[in-house]
Order: structure tokens, then sequence, then C-alpha cells
């Protein structure tokens, strides 16, 4: 028996018992839609995740310290401001010899402090919603933002930089009046200090995506490193009195110059003379967090996520593998009269397999692509629809999905089929 022939049969039992054919389809649909679902939610979401990063400052690098573990890797860092979990080593030592490493590959190296609040005031408003300001020299445009008004601080004098949610704290709601460039506000220090400062600038409201969750300037206030951030040790270079911080940000020239500016930094705190070597803690080593490391971090995260979703989705392949097995048992049943017929006008035992294999490929292959298509209009509702986003195919699952649909056919009716080809031809003719 040829190809065509066994095909033509095949589709000749599915038409005459279609609704079995179909609920025998329905664990093949819902396995293949629900792993094409997940899949391309988990692309989606790591090509987002990829694509905002590429409006962030690819030439920005995250400098601070980290405990090493055993395997020569570190753990949890400092946030921003906060310093790595190994303290405050970096000295304006260090940043001015950093800055001088290579004008080529280094624009600039800034430093960022916090600085402890108990409250904030204005006129006779006070909040204690933000307890802490950052005492930088970056100004807007490194934080990646605009201004609504005004412009940065200058260095020296008591003024700040403040984000459009402390406008809004602040904001009176019966006149709709608020603080704005050149009113002065209180910060209430943690030491009992306070400081009356003028508004320099006011940061545009943050877009709401990831990078902004990332460096969220909207309920932050920036004042300058002097005269707010005080801190200092005697540097075992200069042995000068100097400002020492937990974190640094260090921008390279251009992004090409990343992975050069990033080698150069590390060589220089590590193996050359800095502050930040004799003050580290020996369990403790440095870190730099560049773009491409967070964007190879998050889709890491993501990919490992999206297997794990992917591989609880195709259990229900099994239970469709299932279906298909029952259903051809029930198949070589019914026609075992009709077996013993084809055995007894000269059809071999590999015919009747062929038969058998073709019609439980063909019901996984339906439901592959009836599953295909579903998968995708769910992916589409699902990604654009509730998260918001455009959807990312992986058109390579498109062909592991049907293929899953065929080979779960195979595999279910293989089987049964193989049961059909042991049926005696007597006692098939005798079958009623």
């Amino acid at each position: 028996m040829d190809a065509g022939e066994s095909t033509r049969m095949a589709f000749d039992a599915i038409r005459s018992h279609k609704m079995r054919a179909f609920l025998t389809m329905l664990g093949v649909i819902i396995g293949v839609g629900a792993v094409i679902v997940m899949v391309t939610l988990g692309s989606s979401l790591q090509a987002e995740i990829t694509g905002q990063f590429d409006t962030f400052n690819p030439t920005s690098m995250t400098l601070s310290t980290a405990e090493t573990r055993d395997d020569g890797g570190f753990g949890g860092g400092g946030g921003f401001g906060g310093g790595g979990s190994g303290g405050l080593v970096f000295t304006e030592y260090d940043v001015e010899m950093m800055q001088g490493l290579d004008p080529e590959l280094i624009e600039s190296v800034v430093p960022s402090a916090v600085v402890p609040l108990i409250s904030v005031s204005f006129g006779d408003v006070s909040r204690t919603s933000i307890q802490t300001v950052s005492a930088t020299t970056m100004d807007a445009t490194m934080l990646q933002t605009e201004y609504t008004a005004g412009g940065g601080f200058e260095m020296g004098r008591y003024e700040a930089v403040i984000g459009s949610g402390v406008v809004e704290t602040f904001r009176n709601k019966t006149t709709n009046e608020s603080m704005g460039v050149d009113d002065f506000i209180t910060l209430n220090l943690m030491g009992g200090q306070s400081f009356e400062v003028r508004v320099a600038g006011i940061l545009a409201p943050s877009a709401g995506d990831l990078i902004s969750m990332i460096s969220n300037t909207d309920n932050s206030i920036y004042v300058p490193v002097d005269p707010f951030y005080t801190m200092t040790v005697e540097s075992p270079h200069s042995g000068e009195e100097a400002r020492i911080y937990g974190q640094l940000t260090v921008m390279a020239r251009d992004a090409e110059s990343v992975d050069d500016a990033s080698a150069a930094v590390l060589d220089y705190l590590e193996n050359g003379d800095s502050d930040a070597r004799e003050l580290l803690d020996p369990d403790y080593g440095f870190t730099i967090s560049t773009q491409k490391s967070l964007v190879a971090q998050i889709s890491s995260i993501t990919a490992t996520m999206t297997t794990f979703i992917t591989a609880i989705a195709a259990v229900s392949l099994l239970v469709g593998a299932i279906g298909i097995a029952n259903i051809m048992l029930v198949s070589v049943t019914e026609r075992t009269r009709e077996i013993g017929i084809m055995k007894a006008i000269g059809s071999k035992n590999r015919d009747i397999l062929q038969m058998f294999l073709f019609e439980a490929m063909f019901i996984g292959l339906m439901g592959g692509v009836i599953g295909l298509v579903i998968g995708v209009a769910g992916s589409m509702v699902l990604v654009r629809g509730i998260f918001g986003f455009l959807p990312t195919f992986d058109y390579l699952w498109f062909f592991i999905a049907v293929a899953m649909g065929v080979g779960i056919g195979v595999i279910a009716g293989y089987l049964p089929a193989k049961r059909a080809t042991r049926i005696n031809t007597i006692d098939a003719l005798r079958y009623e």
C-alpha cells in the first residue's frame, strides 16, 4: 500500500468520526497553543526589556563592591547611592586618578552618596515620606531625563534638583499651587542639621517603563556633594582628608569604549595605587555593571522563567498523547473485521501499521496546526491587549509546535497500530 492510499484511508476514518477526532485533538490543541503562548510571552518580554535598555545610556557603568563567593563570583552589590555591601571605599583621590586614566576611554567619573533625612519642608508643610537625598555631581542628562524647569545645581551652593513627584507631594489640593524653581525648601537631616535650599531645577516625570523603575527620579532630591556630604577618611596615598563613597558612575566616551574603560578601571582598582584597594575588606571585590551585563542578566532570568512555564504548559501534551493512544485502540477494535479482510486479500503487516500510524499522525498534525493558530491569536491578545507591548514571535517554535503534534501522534499511535498487525486473520473475519 502506497502513502497516498494510506493518507486517503486515514482521512476517511477521521471524517467518519469528526467529533471523536476533534475531541482527540483537543489535548494536542491545548498543549501546543499553551506552549506557543508561553514562548511568545517570554520572547516578547525579553525583547521589550532589551528595547528599553537600548534607550538607556550605553556608556554608563556603575562601580561598586560586593562580597566574593567561593566560586569566584559576587554576592549582591549596593543600590544607587547606597554603596556596595563592602562599605565606603572610593575616595576623591580614586575619582581623580580614574578620571585621568585614559581620556580617550573615560569621559567622567561621578561619585554619589546618600544623605539621610528626617523630613522635607516647604512653607508650612512638612513631609517625612522622602527619607534620603542623593549627594552627587551629576546633572540631569546623566540621569536619563530632562528638566521641565530650571537646570542643574552648582557645586558649593545650597541648591537642589528635585523630581516631579516631590513637586506633587507638596501641591496644595485647594489652590493647585506647589513649589517651583527659585523657591526654597528645608532639608532636615538625620543628624539634626537643617538647610534651606534653593530649587535649581525640576526633572521631567519618568516614562513609567522598566528603566524608569530602575532609575526612578520622580521622588528624588539631588544636592551637590559640596557642601552636603561631609563623610571623609584619610587617603592612604595622599595622606589628606578626602570624601569617601560607596558607589561611582563611570561614563565612557562612547559605547564602543565601555569594555576597555571597564577593564582600565578594574585594573587600576585591583592592581594600581588605589585607595579603594587599601580600604576594601579582603572578602570583597569590585564590580562594574554595564548596560550589556544588565541585559544579559535579565535575558537569562526571562529565559529561565520561559523554559519553566513552557515545561508546565507542555504537560498538557501528555494528556493529548494519552487521548490519541486511547482513541486509536478504540479504532483498532472497531475495525477488526476490516483488518481481517485487508489481510485476506493480501495486505501485509506493514500496510496495516502504516494505515493506523498515518491516522494517528494526521490527528496530531491537525491538532498541532490548530493549536499553533490558537496560540498565535492568544499571544497577540495576551501580549498586546493585556501587557501592552508588541508580541515577538520565535518562528522556530512554529515548526517545533507542529513537529510536536506529529511526533505525539506517531508515538501515541504506534502501539495501537502494532497491535492491529498482530490480529489473526481468521479471528478478525469472525469478529462481529
